[in-house]
């Protein structure tokens, strides 16, 4: 998936991404992404996987997107199954 405009993925919101989009429509917890990306469970406090998600929303394009499931984690839903969220 290419970015928009500006520029390319930088290696961890590559990893981010890949992820998702490995397990699409399934809800994936902080925890879980926090493991199968950085190796170990991030501290709660950590912004480290926002920041990461919010970054990457500004590069999806072709209607694909990372919905937030407050308190419970990530979503990601490619162009061709938005379900709304």
């Amino acid at each position: 998936m290419a970015p928009k405009t500006g520029p390319p993925f930088a290696p961890r919101e590559q990893q981010v991404l890949e992820y998702l989009r490995a397990h699409p429509g399934r809800l994936i917890s902080r925890d879980e992404l926090s493991r199968g990306v950085w190796g170990f469970v991030l501290d709660h406090r950590s912004r480290a996987i926002d920041q990461t998600v919010a970054n990457l929303r500004k590069k999806l394009c072709n209607g694909a997107r990372i919905i937030t499931h407050h308190g419970q984690g990530y979503e990601y839903v490619n162009g061709q199954n938005v379900s709304g969220g």
